[in-house]
């Protein structure tokens, strides 16, 4: 069993000590609903759903930028593309390679931020 939490992606150190296992809805009763959806529906309709749930997402943050919806309202959508991820998830059984993703990607991420913070030493010799 990987040690990594469904709420915060943290190793071993997570406070909640809600780890994956094969029976997620044992650990995580919001993951039921996500896994009976898969069961009930067909998948290529859970798939559909989801990009038109990513499309509405985009639309929404469109209309934002433009001041035609307010911010309750992108986190809505936003709410509902993280259950469409969810359900993709559990669709393509991938749960645990995405959260492993997921973590390489913000260690990637911490990295590119260090390096951003770091001046350059072709910009600190320049004199400004």
């Amino acid at each position: 069993m990987i040690d990594i939490c469904n709420y915060c992606s943290l190793k071993n150190e997570c406070k909640n000590k809600t780890y994956i296992v094969e029976d997620c809805s044992r650990f995580n009763p919001d993951f039921e609903p996500i896994t009976k959806a898969a069961e009930i529906y067909s998948h290529d309709k859970q798939e559909w759903n989801s990009v038109g749930t990513f499309g509405m997402l985009l639309h929404t943050l469109e209309d934002y930028k433009r001041n035609r919806c307010d911010e309750n309202q992108v986190a809505k959508k936003i709410a509902d593309a993280e259950i469409a991820l969810d359900q993709l998830k559990v669709i393509y059984n991938c749960r645990r390679k995405a959260l492993l993703w997921r973590s390489d990607k913000l260690k990637r991420l911490a990295k590119n931020l260090i390096k951003e913070m770091i001046p350059h030493p072709d910009e600190s010799s320049k004199g400004g």
